[in-house]
C-alpha cells in the first residue's frame, strides 16, 4: 500500500510543471502560406508544432495519426 500512495504521489508532483506562455513567431510553409502563432491563437484555433526529421523512421510512423487530428480538427 505504501508503494502505491508513493507512486501516486511521484505521479501527481510530477505533473505540475510550470507553464509558460510560447513566444510568438511567424513561418512560411511548404505552399508559400505564411503563418503566425498568436494570430491563429486568436481565431481561437489550436496548434499543434511537430519537429521531426523526415528520415526518422518512428516520426513516421506518427505521421497518419497527425494527419487524422489534423482532419477531425
Amino acid at each position: 500500500m505504501q508503494k502505491i500512495i508513493c507512486f501516486l504521489i511521484l505521479i501527481t508532483v510530477s505533473s505540475q510543471g510550470r507553464t509558460q506562455t510560447a513566444p510568438d513567431f511567424t513561418f512560411t510553409d511548404t505552399d508559400g502560406t505564411e503563418w503566425n502563432l498568436y494570430t491563429e491563437l486568436g481565431k481561437g484555433k489550436t496548434v499543434l508544432l511537430d519537429f521531426f526529421y523526415v528520415n526518422c523512421v518512428p516520426c513516421q510512423t506518427f505521421t497518419p495519426e497527425i494527419v487524422q487530428v489534423n482532419n477531425d480538427y
